[in-house]
């Protein structure tokens, strides 16, 4: 039996994968109260198994007694950085995060220019 992969919209995989496209980090304390997520973990692994490169550091926050605890707090990395030439002319260097976000990118791209 084969396991079906569940990434349509309002998943917590594509809600975590775009807050972190958005705002860059996240830890479980957002994730919860942002994302309504209480399994950050599980979600982040399935996202680093599917190939994202997400880094965790330990950061110190205050707990509720006024001491600092460490948690952990997770940034995606871009897999790339590439220049765009907007329609105005000017340039715009996006962030693409995948092989796959790239190449559909690419595919984008092509079609503008096969398009004319």
């Amino acid at each position: 039996m084969s396991k079906v992969k569940r990434r349509s919209g309002g998943t917590h995989y594509t809600r975590l994968l775009e807050y972190l496209k958005k705002h860059k980090t996240i830890t479980s304390l957002q994730a919860i109260r942002d994302l309504g997520n209480t399994r950050l973990s599980a979600t982040i692994f399935e996202l680093r198994k599917d190939g994202y490169a997400i880094n965790s550091t330990d950061i110190p926050v205050p707990n509720r007694w006024g001491t600092k605890t460490m948690v952990a707090q997770y940034e995606l990395i871009p897999y790339t950085t590439i220049p765009t030439q907007q329609e105005d002319g000017s340039t715009k260097h996006v962030d693409y995060y995948s092989a796959d976000e790239i190449n559909s990118g690419m595919d984008t791209w092509l079609g503008k220019i096969l398009s004319k």
